[in-house]
Formats: C-alpha cells, sequence, structure tokens
C-alpha cells in the first residue's frame, strides 16, 4: 500500500512538472506547435519586441530602427493599440510586422475558455479598429501558455512565436548587459526578444532597451548578420 502510495506521488508530481515545462519553456512543442528560431541555413536574425506601443519607447525605437534600415517584429497589447493608436499605426507604416500579445497581457494559461476567447477577440477588434489588419503571429504574455490557447491560435492559422535569446531587459540591468545577453552565442535563425513597454502599464524605464539597440544592431551587422522580420526566417 505504501510503494502504491509513492510511486502515484511520484507520477502526480512528474505530471506537474512536465505540464510546468511544456507551459514555460521556450522549445517545447508539447501543448502544440511553437517557433523559438528560424532557418539556420541563412546568416539572419529577427528582432521582437514585446509589451508595447509604447508613446515614448516606441517612437524611440522606430527612430534607431528607420535610422539603420532595419526592419522588426512587434507583439502589441491590444488594450494598449486602443490606447495610443497613433503609435500602433506608425509601427505598421514604417513597415514592420506586428503580432498579437494579448489583450490585456494578463496570463493565459489557466483561464477558462471563455476569458480566454474574450482575450484573443478584444485583441482582433482592436487590430481591426485602429490598423484595418489581422496579423497572423502570436507570442503569449509572459510566454507562459496552455494547450487550449495554443489550440485556438492554431484553428485561427496564427504562427506562435517564442525567441531564442532575451535580453532581460525587464531586469535593472545596464544597456551594455542588456545587448551582451542578446550577441552571447548568437547564432543564424535566432529570434530576439526585447520590449518596448511592460506588460499590462507604462511604469517601466526601456530605455536601457533604446540605448542597447544601438549596440546590438551594429554588432549583428559587423558580425555579418543581416537583419529581418519573423516570418521572413520561419521555416515554410
Amino acid at each position: 500500500m505504501l510503494i502504491a502510495l509513492c510511486v502515484t506521488g511520484a507520477l502526480v508530481v512528474l505530471a506537474v512538472l512536465v505540464c510546468l515545462y511544456a507551459s514555460v519553456s521556450i522549445r517545447s512543442s508539447l501543448f502544440g506547435k511553437i517557433y523559438w528560431r528560424g532557418r539556420t541555413d541563412r546568416k539572419q536574425v529577427a528582432l521582437t519586441f514585446d509589451d508595447g506601443p509604447h508613446p515614448r519607447f516606441t517612437l524611440e525605437i522606430l527612430k534607431i530602427l528607420d535610422d539603420e534600415r532595419v526592419p522588426a517584429t512587434f507583439f502589441l497589447v491590444g488594450k494598449k493599440v486602443e490606447a495610443f493608436p497613433d503609435v500602433a499605426r506608425q509601427v505598421l507604416k514604417a513597415g514592420h510586422e506586428l503580432g498579437f500579445h494579448g489583450y490585456s497581457h494578463r496570463p493565459l494559461w489557466l483561464k477558462p475558455l471563455r476569458s480566454l476567447l474574450d482575450e484573443i477577440e478584444r485583441s482582433r477588434a482592436a487590430f481591426q479598429k485602429v490598423l484595418s489588419m489581422e496579423p497572423h503571429l502570436f507570442r503569449p504574455p509572459y510566454g507562459i501558455r496552455g494547450r487550449k490557447i495554443l489550440r485556438l491560435a492554431r484553428d485561427r492559422e496564427w504562427k506562435t512565436v517564442y525567441w531564442t535569446r532575451a535580453g532581460w531587459d525587464w531586469t535593472n540591468i545596464p544597456a551594455e548587459e542588456v545587448a551582451r545577453r542578446v550577441l552571447k552565442k548568437i547564432r543564424p535563425g535566432n529570434i530576439l526578444l526585447l520590449h518596448d513597454s511592460d506588460g499590462p502599464s507604462l511604469e517601466a524605464d526601456r530605455q536601457r532597451t533604446v540605448d542597447a539597440l544601438r549596440i546590438i544592431i551594429r554588432e549583428l551587422k559587423a558580425r555579418g548578420f543581416f537583419l529581418t522580420k519573423v516570418t521572413d526566417i520561419l521555416p515554410e
């Protein structure tokens, strides 16, 4: 009896650990297909920005990208698209790629189906109203996902995109360290994660991201990398 209980307990713990790994690992496709890197046969990488648009930092990032003639992919929060429509339109007008990052930037992992559908439909409505378009890229808030949200994304023919390297610009580190973390062991096909705002609010200072961006772009160019949009490096 005791052995049976121990075995059952161990299996429950194992199942919980597997679910946690499948929910947070940037490389796990256990709950559904995700992309955490692109093609490796070309010396290309993709810059991505989460949590915007922001009325200050997004515009500063757009200026740098324009100066350097570099395209990027922005995963926008639906509620902020509504709050800052002119900034969202500037991102699109500049030729950058857009993706969904939820409506409220609340975790979607354990939400009931009705709440997930509400998040998706409100995001779609925000993009349609402000930008007259619907992206086909999706990145779950905080990178946490479950089987239901990935199935809903797949049913809408969205590609769920994670990242290969993150700058950790949401932590209190200097711009030089943000750049170092992104550039460390950089490889063809890498998808790079930065932030032009913070999750549900506008309180975080993303100046370190702005300052790190020129360093990152110029170093990548010096190493012979070509910077492009996410969809340009995803497998066919």
